[in-house]
């Protein structure tokens, strides 16, 4: 069979043995894309909700017929897998996602032995590999108009790969810092300031690598766009630290580039194999769970009237008055925002507060059974370096996660051991704890055995296809 690569960062382009294809529609785009990222069968109910939110049944089943069939034409090979009520991308066949690749390139930098943060000569390739895919947004320029539904998901989609771009771009001008290579770290710090010109972080960077350059009017000119962005966008200053900067540089007497010496490697953990999308492995090193967080808060501005009422909710809630709130609100009001900086705060005053969300997928209706659930189990279970890497959550708010990680999968065996292999993969239950109890930092093992013979039980009872 030929082999057909799908090209998803930035503007789609699709390919079958190097020569381009052409899909008739741009529904045909929206669907071959939407099954090549999730990598799973979809009912055709749950593809007209996500294609055709406003058409009912008929209308819409007749629509997802045509668009199969355009598909299936212009990719003109068996590259469908369409079983009655079920559609997907078929298992068997050769196929390339970059967006796949991409994750793989940033996934070999777990196997390396050091945090997640930080970066060694090994990383230097696969990093640079992925930014050299990162071609664009998530299928930038394509949008669905008469699809709601698909336009959100491709928005999450997009702002999760840039975040994961953003942070690759910032570990390789650390990189590049480190080994003294300032142009090449002035490249990637130029393309991370582009993602976001409101990224005081990247004003700074650039501010010090032009000066460790000696090019120090670019140094002093880069300040004055940084306090240009922020006073006409959100009406603030730049930090102290960043003015003191700029006064050191303007003085000629930068700070000194930090010294050379790479990450020296974790010896407290075993290297792991690199993990796949649903297998990541946190392994915080000794000593870790008592650092302080280091990611630094973005600025938030106004809701400070929302902020107060979701405070008070708290505070009942912590006094054993418990209560559920609904945060409203249209496409791009601030929703997600507001509920990230009330979560920071509210762990801020709270120094036991744990706090795991998650997500429903509103576009592929059942198709996704009980996401949010299986995704807060996933964050309680230890599931929790994709986000601390991604600059997602903070090390703080990762370590009180891993931290509970005993309990959680004590409750899960005591009220819940049918979500073990439905929610949540037992075999990869199992070797969180085998590297929470490896880190000594797991005291008894106790249910770190109980766990196993749980784990054991299930995998020992017949596999029930449907």
């Amino acid at each position: 069979m030929s082999r057909l690569c799908l090209y998803l960062l930035g503007a789609p382009r699709i390919e079958c043995d190097g020569q381009p294809v052409r899909a008739d529609t741009r529904k045909a785009i929206a669907l071959l894309a939407y099954m090549a990222i999730t990598g799973e069968s979809h009912r055709r109910d749950a593809l007209i909700n996500l294609l055709w939110p406003e058409y009912d049944q008929t209308r819409g089943r007749a629509n997802l017929r045509r668009t199969l069939y355009a598909l299936r034409k212009a990719l003109s090979g068996d590259w469908l897998d369409v079983d009655g009520e079920n559609v997907r991308l078929n298992p068997r066949a050769e196929f390339w996602l970059d967006v796949d690749q991409f994750h793989q390139h940033l996934a070999e930098c777990l196997t390396h032995g050091h945090l997640v943060s930080e970066v060694c000569p090994a990383c230097l390739p696969p990093l640079t590999a992925a930014v050299t895919l990162y071609r664009g947004d998530f299928l930038s320029g394509f949008s669905l108009r008469d699809s709601f539904n698909f336009d959100d998901w491709q928005f999450f989609q997009a702002d999760a790969l840039r975040r994961e771009f953003s942070n690759a771009l910032d570990r390789l001008v650390q990189a590049h810092v480190a080994r003294g290579t300032f142009e090449q770290a002035l490249n990637y710090a130029t393309q991370w300031l582009a993602l976001d010109r409101l990224n005081e972080a990247a004003h700074v960077q650039l501010m010090q690598l032009y000066a460790w350059s000696g090019q120090r009017s670019a140094a002093l000119r880069q300040y004055q766009e940084c306090v240009r962005v922020l006073e006409s966008e959100l009406g603030v200053y730049p930090q102290e630290s960043t003015t003191a900067l700029h006064q050191a540089i303007q003085a000629g007497h930068p700070p000194r580039p930090p010294a050379g010496p790479e990450p020296q490697h974790v010896t407290q953990h075993p290297t792991v194999e690199a993990p796949s999308k649903a297998e990541a492995l946190f392994h915080p090193p000794a000593g870790w769970e008592y650092e302080p967080a280091e990611t630094a808060a973005s600025v938030f501005v106004a809701r400070e009237r929302e902020l107060a009422r979701l405070s008070g909710s708290l505070d009942a809630a912590l006094a054993g008055q418990g209560r559920v709130l609904f945060v409203m609100g249209g496409p791009g009001r601030g929703k997600t925002a507001l509920i990230q900086e009330f979560a920071r705060r509210a762990q801020q005053r709270s120094a036991d507060l744990i706090f795991a969300s998650g997500k429903c997928n509103a576009h592929t209706g059942y198709g996704d059974p009980y996401l949010p659930f299986r995704e807060i189990l996933g964050l309680l279970t230890g599931d929790v370096d994709a986000l601390w890497a991604a600059g997602a959550i903070s090390r703080e708010h990762a370590r009180r996660l891993w931290d509970i990680f005993p309990r959680a999968v004590e409750a899960l065996g005591e009220v819940g051991p049918d979500l073990v292999d439905t929610f949540v993969p037992g075999a990869v239950l199992a070797r969180r704890a085998a590297a929470y109890t490896t880190g000594g930092i797991g005291g008894p093992v106790a249910w770190q055995t109980r766990l196993e013979e749980l784990v054991g039980r299930k995998a020992a009872l017949p596999h029930d296809p449907n």
